[in-house]
Order: C-alpha cells, then sequence, then structure tokens
C-alpha cells in the first residue's frame, strides 16, 4: 500500500513531521518524492552541525527559513546532542520557535535525564523546567518498561532528583510494565535515602501497588 508523504507547508510550522517518519524506509520515500532532497538533507545536515558547533547565527538564520521542512530525525539528533552538553540556549531557541517535545520521538526522555543528570540537582532542574516549557509530560516514561522518571529515581536512591521530579508534580505512584510504583522500589530498603524518599513520595500521596490493588 502506497503511504502518502507530503512537503511540510509553510502554515504548519517548523519541526512537523510526515506520518509515520519514524521509519528509516519511509524518510527515504519521502524524500525520493521530493524534487530538492538534496537541497532538503542539506539543509537538515546544516541545522545539526549549528547546534553541534554553537553556531547561533547560524542556527537562527536557518530556523527563519519557511520553506524547507526540519525532519524529526535531524531535530532528535541534535536535541540530544544539546541535551548531553546542557546547552539549555540552544534548546530554548529551538522551542520558541515551535519545538513539540511532546512528540512521541521523544519519548524515554526524562528517564534517560535522570541517569544522564543524576545527582546534579540544579541542571537537572534547569533541563526539566525547559523540557516542561516545550510540552513534554513531566511523567514521560520509557517504552520498553514504562517506567517513568521516578521509577528511575527510585531505583538510583537519588532524593534530589525525586524531590524535584514531585514538585514539578510528577505523578507519585505511576505503575510500570512489571507492575510496580516508584514506592514499591524504595519502601523495603532501609538506607537513609530511601527513607527519605519514601516520605517525599508519600507526603505528595503515592502509594504501593498493593495499598492501591486493595481499593
Amino acid at each position: 500500500m502506497e503511504i502518502s508523504a507530503r512537503v511540510v507547508e509553510p502554515s504548519d510550522g517548523l519541526f512537523r513531521t510526515i506520518p509515520g517518519f519514524e521509519a528509516a524506509g519511509l524518510e527515504i520515500r519521502y524524500l525520493n518524492r521530493l524534487e530538492n532532497n538534496e537541497e532538503v538533507l542539506k539543509f537538515n545536515e546544516r541545522f545539526v552541525k549549528a547546534c553541534e558547533d554553537n553556531d547561533k547565527p547560524l542556527l537562527k538564520s536557518l530556523l527563519e527559513r519557511k520553506n524547507i521542512p526540519i525532519l524529526m530525525w535531524y531535530i532528535k539528533k541534535a536535541f540530544s546532542q544539546l541535551a548531553a552538553s546542557k546547552n539549555y540556549e540552544f534548546l530554548n531557541i529551538l522551542i520558541e520557535a515551535g519545538l513539540d517535545l511532546g512528540h512521541k520521538i521523544f519519548q524515554g526522555t526524562i528517564p534517560r535525564l535522570v541517569i544522564m543528570l543524576g545527582g546534579n540537582e540544579e541542571d537537572f532542574e534547569k533541563i526539566m523546567i525547559i523540557m516542561l516549557k516545550g510540552g513534554m509530560q513531566i511523567d514521560d516514561s520509557d517504552s520498553e518498561s514504562n517506567s517513568t522518571g521516578l521509577h528511575l529515581a527510585c531505583l538510583r536512591l537519588d532524593v534530589g532528583v525525586a524531590r524535584i521530579l514531585l514538585k514539578l508534580k510528577a505523578h507519585p505512584t505511576p505503575i510500570n510494565k512489571m507492575k510496580l510504583t516508584p514506592l514499591n522500589l524504595v519502601e523495603n530498603d532501609d538506607c537513609e535515602e530511601a527513607r527519605e524518599i519514601k516520605t517525599l513520595i508519600e507526603n505528595a500521596g503515592g502509594e504501593s501497588k498493593w495499598n492501591s490493588y486493595m481499593d
């Protein structure tokens, strides 16, 4: 069956993708249908390079062009590099230009950030505020285990990260694919960090799965 693809129209704004674009084969078919596919690819490669090289004038000039789509694969590559390098200024520039971090291609970002920035509360809170500003959900979970950032903070006994997530209104009782809540991951651990996280979650209204199943 032929899968429809279209060039992103200027009225769509930036950072839009064709349906099902996550598949590499669809990307190739999409580009093959464009008369100016080499121009689109070169434009997207320059976009990524501007982010990698911290070239703000180039990035802004590219974002001002509305007639060439910025493809989601390149956006994700640039986003990952900016997040890893803690380039908050460029992340904000992309969001202000219309980047939607609620897109499914970014699923699992917050759990990865918990691992990447664990132990660095200041940087973690800064980037979390940017993520939420860009439309990411605070209870973003990875696709494999359905674990949220709060699950990961509990597994890592990271009190600071758990406190920040709860302050930003993370759900205290999400259930992952193993049917575990964050509280389940710390309630039987007697170390100081586990006790502190347990108190934080309970104060936010969190329950263990056993209590929630009893309701």
